[in-house]
């Protein structure tokens, strides 16, 4: 069998293959540490005035730790959320602490020798 000598002799199929191929695919890689630092951001206000914002602030740790493991993350953007994100589960943590205590529920930092 003879090979065809231009594009009009090739079958829709072998067009197909010849054109794919000659394309190279690129795989655009997504950086988390803006996202984790976006939520950081936001996580870490709010948290002065409510705990309910607990969520979003694990949300960029987890993010934020994604982000540092892989290589091509911007390693600075990603501590920084994850710093943020640490702050503002403190501040939640400390309102939940507050909120428990005025439930009259039994302190959580309860120390004995103290009450």
């Amino acid at each position: 069998m003879t090979e065809p000598e231009d594009a009009a002799q090739l079958d829709d199929d072998e067009l197909l293959n010849e054109v794919s191929s000659a394309i190279p695919v690129v795989r655009r890689r997504i950086s988390l540490s803006t996202p984790a630092l976006m939520l950081g951001m936001f996580a870490l206000p709010t948290s002065w005035f409510t705990p309910w914002v607990a969520p979003l602030a694990l949300v960029a740790v987890v993010l934020a730790v994604i982000a540092l493991v892989r290589r091509h993350a911007d390693r600075s953007m990603a501590w920084w959320g994850f710093g943020l994100g640490i702050a503002a589960l403190v501040g939640c943590s400390v309102w939940a602490v507050w909120i428990l205590g005025q439930l009259g529920e039994t302190p959580v930092l309860a120390v004995p020798g103290l009450l």
